[in-house]
């Protein structure tokens, strides 16, 4: 599988062990990188690369990362055929496109492009480079994600999983109304596609999913973490439980990976960055009038705290029960 792989990657990309040049991928421009290997010449090379890293790769992490990166290239390079497009990597944060190509149905055939294995490249590049933090690179990708698996796909549960990716990320890059504004979707189960019925998919309502009514929430970026601005919105990702449909089509992965995400989000307001708003810069001592701000980002990382304990009970309760069914 590996050389063939790389038999492929060297007929796309035209060079003779493209392997070991992925560095020249990475600092092309985007617009050059679609004229010279046009759209499904992306599309392939990004999902090719995708598996040379993620099941040959095993003892280079540094060639794997760069596998990652020149797959994130290859991907940003589809949205530069149309201004409708962001171009800058942050812009792409709270933003999933329609369609990549206008009137064109990239997926239409499966022999040029499977959306499957798209989506499986995407789903470990994107979260090996938030793993190592390189949140801006990811981005592009899961934008792509989230429109392979709510406009191709129709699949709740892909698409509950890259909004919580797509909100770590985020969270990552610091955009924190964004990451705000799609977790409270997420967990009202906000434009949920279709779930599957028998032969058919059909639309969800928003009385199956979290009632009539569907809360809005606004953080507010230029009040401190701590405000009473931002409380609703705060206590609103840390305690909100889901309804029992909607966390019944999430499943229990995507569920795990909303804990997480909500986590991470409770972790970044409440981390060490944060506390230069609270503190006199020459003395080092709270600010006079800001211990609720302060308090209040205690409260955020207790409930981070919270909703982790709550991912590793939920994981060794199904490793017992796992446990248990193999011995009977």
């Amino acid at each position: 599988a590996n050389t063939l792989w790389n038999d492929c990657l060297d007929t796309l990309t035209g060079q003779y062990k493209a392997i070991r040049h992925l560095h020249k991928v990475i600092m092309a421009d985007p617009v050059e990188t679609l004229k010279s290997y046009t759209l499904y010449g992306c599309l392939l090379c990004g999902v090719v690369l995708t598996k040379i890293g993620k099941f040959t790769i095993t003892s280079n992490l540094n060639l794997r990362l760069q596998c990652c990166l020149a797959a994130s290239t290859m991907f940003s390079a589809l949205f530069t055929c149309s201004m409708n497009h962001p171009q800058r990597l942050y812009d792409f944060g709270e933003y999933v496109p329609v369609e990549i190509w206008e009137g064109v149905n990239i997926f239409a055939d499966p022999y040029k492009c499977s959306v499957l294995d798209l989506l499986e490249g995407l789903h470990f590049a994107s979260s090996y480079l938030m793993a190592n933090e390189r949140f801006l690179e990811a981005l592009p990708m899961l934008s792509l994600y989230e429109y392979a698996a709510y406009h191709i796909r129709r699949d709740p549960k892909l698409t509950a999983l890259a909004r919580c990716l797509r909100a770590r990320a985020l969270c990552g890059v610091g955009n924190l109304p964004g990451a705000a504004r799609l977790l409270c979707a997420t967990i009202q189960g906000e434009n949920v596609p279709g779930v599957q019925n028998s032969n058919d998919r059909i639309p969800l309502t928003p009385d199956d999913v979290i009632g009539p009514d569907i809360k809005t929430f606004e953080f507010l970026p230029a009040e401190l973490p701590g405000s009473t601005a931002n409380k609703p919105v705060i206590d609103f990702i840390m305690s909100t439980e889901l309804s029992s449909v909607l966390e019944g089509i999430y499943g229990t992965h995507v569920m795990d990976q909303l804990q997480v995400a909500r986590a991470t989000f409770l972790f970044t307001l409440g981390q060490v960055p944060n506390q230069w708003n609270n503190t006199t810069p020459l003395t080092g001592r709270p600010k006079e009038g800001d211990e609720a701000s302060g308090e209040q980002e205690g409260i955020a990382l207790k409930g981070a705290m919270t909703l982790c304990e709550g991912i590793i009970n939920s994981i060794e309760s199904r490793s017992v029960i796992g446990t248990e069914g193999e011995g009977g």
